[in-house]
């Protein structure tokens, strides 16, 4: 057991403590307010504060885990071990020369969000407004280098400290905005897009589609089998996450109720595990997810309790709210769209923490790392390009015994010629991965 003495007990410290040595070491502890009780201690135990008690270990405070509030703050970035570190200390009294719980913090809690910033089109909180793309740290899990960091210091003092023992983890997960290119959307929409198309001098779509409605050719984003039979070869945990919400500018889903798209929910929810892709039209009418939750669950006959936001519009702390009021104990969503990397500096799935309201949630936060529409479509990464890029960043997850979630939608495993190649980049990312699990 690890004793750890605050004079200054919060529940941003229980918070922080047990994102570090919980979530991420898997250490045992306890924390003390009793100066007495700690100095007596004999067994492993460190303090955090502004000043050392005795010759125990002792990790400086910079003060963010023991205020309330948000505001803006002084968020020097240096460098330490060959990594990026938030909040420098100049003490050499502290273990360390930055506070890495109060940065561990920062990270996970998305503590900029909550500040004034610059959205983007989509009314989102760009990548490149955020810290970590600034200054050069976004594609490095840093909080769970910061815990790495933090375990082995206490190990120098204390060797008995168990050792790394996580294992790398692979976790595909699909996002179904679209089921079918052409199938199942009923006459009116077919014969508008066709229109369209015809308007447009898309002579290539209106023969792909006449073609894929008289049953002469598969539908280009059908690529669910392959999707099954890449899970069977390799034994992979899958995540489908299927929009239900009604017609609008961003929604274009077709109902789940629709046959024989219901049969393909129900075969997905046999092999896989289903939660909601909540609507564009739901970040404004947050009622809408329970609807929308209910519709599938009308459709596979069981619960859905995980998510993941439409076009990854996380606001905080409304969109964690909302998830939670519906019923919601899983995320999906933490990443960005507009790059890859790791948004709150993790790789591991850790709890949600209201900012506002100063408490942790039950909202369990599975952070991905790569998205096929961000480099493609925000990177103008190809497809001849892309294994490179995600093998960098899969090994920086298997340094660290992370798990490492990707984003794929049916339609860039489909045979969409928008989308050529990317089938193959899937392929081989997966025989990437087994080969590091």
């Amino acid at each position: 057991m690890l004793t750890i003495f605050v004079a200054n007990h919060t529940n941003r410290i229980d918070y922080t403590f047990r994102l570090i040595f919980k979530d991420l070491l898997d250490i045992d502890f306890c924390i003390t307010s009793n100066k007495e009780e700690f100095a007596a201690n004999t067994g492993h135990k460190f303090s955090y504060g502004t000043h050392k008690i005795s010759d125990e270990v002792f990790f400086k405070s910079s003060g963010l885990l023991e205020s309330t509030g948000i505001q803006e703050l002084d968020t020097e970035v240096s460098t330490y071990k060959n990594t990026a570190v938030l909040f420098p200390l100049y003490d050499a009294s502290s273990a360390l020369p930055f506070d890495p719980f109060a940065a561990a913090f920062y990270m996970a809690t998305r503590y900029e969000e909550y500040l004034p910033y610059k959205a983007d089109k989509l009314g989102r909180f760009e990548a490149a407004a955020g810290i970590a793309h600034q200054q050069g740290f976004l594609q490095l899990p840093v909080v769970n280098l910061w815990a790495a960091i933090i375990r082995d210091t206490l190990k120098n003092n204390y060797p008995e400290i168990p050792g790394p023992h996580r294992k790398f983890r692979f976790v595909p997960t699909y996002d179904i905005d679209i089921a079918y290119s052409y199938l199942y959307k009923g006459n009116t929409r077919s014969m508008a897009a066709a229109a369209k198309d015809l308007l447009k001098g898309n002579f290539r779509n209106l023969k792909e589609r006449y073609d894929v409605l008289q049953g002469n050719k598969a539908d280009p984003y059908d690529s669910y089998e392959f999707m099954f039979e890449l899970q069977e070869q390799y034994g992979l945990c899958a995540n489908y996450f299927i929009h239900a919400g009604t017609w609008g500018k961003y929604d274009k889903s077709i109902a789940p109720e629709t046959e024989p798209y219901a049969s393909l929910l129900r075969k997905i929810n046999s092999l896989a595990e289903i939660g909601i892709h909540p609507s564009w039209q739901s970040t404004e009418k947050p009622e809408l997810i329970k609807q929308e939750i209910i519709r599938i669950e009308g459709v596979i006959g069981e619960p859905i309790t995980q998510a993941r936001q439409h076009f990854i519009k996380l606001k905080f702390p409304d969109t964690y709210r909302n998830f939670i009021a519906a019923g919601i104990i899983d995320d999906y969503s933490m990443g960005f769209a507009s790059d890859i990397g790791f948004r709150a500096g993790l790789c591991s799935s850790f709890f949600f923490y209201d900012l506002v309201e100063e408490r942790e949630t039950k909202l369990r936060i599975h952070p991905f790392a790569i998205m096929e529409g961000s480099m493609k479509d925000y990177l103008n990464i190809s497809a001849a390009e892309a294994l490179p890029v995600i093998e960098k960043i899969m090994k920086q997850v298997a340094a660290v015994g992370g798990t490492f979630i990707t984003i794929f939608h049916n339609e860039s495993l489909g045979t969409s010629a928008k989308w050529a190649g990317w089938r193959n980049v899937y392929r081989e990312m997966t025989e990437m991965a087994n080969s590091l699990s």
